[in-house]
C-alpha cells in the first residue's frame, strides 16, 4: 500500500491548512514595531488554531486508521502521528510566547533576586497575611 493512499487527502490539506495559517499569523508580527493589540491577537489566534487542528486530527485518524490495513504500514502511521502531533504544539508555545512578551514587555525589573530571596520574600507575605487573618479572631494572637 502507497504511503500517499495511507495517508488520505484530507489528513494533508489539514497539516498544510494549519502550517499556511501559523506562518501567516507570525508573519504579521514580524516587525519591531508591531501594535501590542496584534501581537496579544496573534498569539491567541495560533493557540486557538492548535486547539483546532488537534481537533482535526482526532476526526482524520479514523480515515488513516481506515486506510491501513497493512501491519507494516502501521510503524509510519506511528512516526507520521508523531511528527505531526509536534506542530500545534510548536504553533501553541509561539502563541503563549507572543501573549507572555505582550504582558511582560514593559515591565522594569531591578537588581537581582536569588530563588532564596524570592522564597524569603513569599514566606514573608504568607506569614504576614495569616498574622494578620488571626489578629482578626478574638483572643488568638495580638496584632503585631
Amino acid at each position: 500500500m502507497d504511503l500517499f493512499n495511507a495517508v488520505d487527502s484530507t489528513f494533508v490539506f489539514v497539516v498544510m491548512g494549519h502550517l499556511t495559517v501559523s506562518s501567516l499569523l507570525c508573519w504579521l508580527v514580524r516587525s519591531e514595531k508591531t501594535a501590542r493589540w496584534l501581537s496579544f491577537c496573534v498569539g491567541s489566534l495560533l493557540i486557538l488554531t492548535s486547539a483546532i487542528f488537534l481537533g482535526m486530527l482526532h476526526g482524520v485518524e479514523a480515515i488513516v486508521d481506515r486506510n491501513i490495513a497493512d501491519p507494516g504500514m502501521s510503524s509510519i502511521k506511528i512516526d507520521i502521528e508523531v511528527a505531526v502531533l509536534i506542530l500545534p504544539f510548536v504553533s501553541a508555545a509561539i502563541g503563549s510566547s507572543l501573549i507572555a512578551h505582550v504582558i511582560t514587555s514593559r515591565h522594569k525589573f531591578e537588581g537581582t533576586e536569588s530563588v532564596g530571596d524570592i522564597s524569603d520574600a513569599i514566606a514573608q507575605r504568607f506569614q504576614d497575611e495569616l498574622r494578620e487573618q488571626l489578629s482578626k479572631l478574638p483572643g488568638v494572637l495580638p496584632p503585631k
